[in-house]
């Protein structure tokens, strides 16, 4: 059925933005949780803990739709350990442990920025790794379009050209963890149901983060019915989001498929500025009309690759 229904490219691209609205509503969900457990903007080790709750949730949300919807493909947890180890290492350990410490030793701009780095790099480095995926001037045309996007989208916020290995470095390697996870998805994964996929990566990604942040936290968290509330809505955002990702990326090419990822900080802004009481600039619309025309751009590119090899 979900296959199905992935094959329709208008159909794919929509659960995508899902994909995308779902993964911008983290945003003033984890800042919220932070509030209510009284997280510090430095207190990292409180929300790698936290973190690992999430994604350890998720991994169990997953697991139970998998045992509904593709029972038979449970016992690819055990029979794919290593991929999945692998996986749930490269994205959530490593990945999280470098996003978090790096958000909180630079500005909202140059976060914005470095975290958005992920989806061009996706672009580009597919081409090497992935023998199926080119690169051409229309791609390079949208990722100019991407990045000026993300720019106008930060244009009132703080930017400087300092850089710090704990702050921007920690947010350069963590967008490369997460563009190389893409493509080590893409390129191992094809056999791997994307019901285990997701649950291996939470469940055995997430062991890493809880034992970091509950031994590295000094002081204890009260976890109310609220915080409670809100770790298992994040769980339930990446165990959802993260699934039909990944029956996508089984589809499509990973560079024309993750430049959908720019929609993240937009859907992220908006509904921090409507929960939280941010303020939106005219830049956000600028920003997000150019990222658009890089999807349009990206897409009429793959129609053209198609038409010149034959492919169907």
């Amino acid at each position: 059925m979900m296959n199905k229904i992935i094959k329709n490219r208008f159909s794919a691209y929509l659960l995508a933005i899902l994909c995308m609205f779902l993964w911008g509503s983290a945003f003033p969900t984890i800042k919220t949780t932070y509030k209510i457990l009284n997280i510090g903007t430095n207190d990292y080790f409180s929300m790698i803990y936290v973190a690992g709750l999430r994604f350890f949730i998720a991994g169990l949300i997953v697991l139970i739709l998998m045992s509904f919807f593709d029972k038979r493909n449970i016992i690819q947890l055990k029979s794919n350990f290593t991929f999945l180890l692998k996986i749930g290492l490269i994205v959530i350990s490593f990945g999280y442990l470098f996003f978090y410490i790096g958000t909180g030793n630079t500005s909202g701009m140059k976060s914005s920025l470095l975290t958005s780095s992920s989806t061009f790099l996706v672009v580009i480095l597919s081409h090497f790794l992935l023998n199926d995926e080119d690169f051409n001037k229309f791609k390079l045309l949208a990722i100019i379009l991407g990045i000026s996007g993300v720019i106008f989208s930060n244009i009132n916020k703080e930017f400087n050209f300092s850089f710090t290995f704990l702050g921007e470095g920690f947010l350069v390697i963590n967008s490369l963890l997460s563009s190389y996870g893409t493509i080590f998805v893409k390129k191992y994964g094809k056999n791997v149901s994307p019901f285990a996929t997701a649950s291996g990566q939470f469940l055995y990604g997430s062991i890493l983060l809880i034992i970091v942040g509950y031994f590295g936290h000094e002081k204890a968290l009260h976890f109310n019915y609220q915080a409670i509330a809100l770790i298992l809505y994040g769980g339930i955002i990446s165990s959802v989001a993260f699934t039909l990702w990944y029956f996508i990326l089984r589809e499509y090419k990973a560079s024309e498929i993750s430049f959908l990822r720019l929609f993240i900080p937009f859907f992220g802004t908006a509904l921090s500025a409507l929960i939280l009481g941010e303020k939106l600039n005219f830049g956000i619309l600028i920003g997000l009309i150019l990222v658009i025309f890089g999807i349009i751009i990206i897409n009429k590119s793959t129609e053209l690759n198609k038409l010149t090899t034959g492919e169907k």
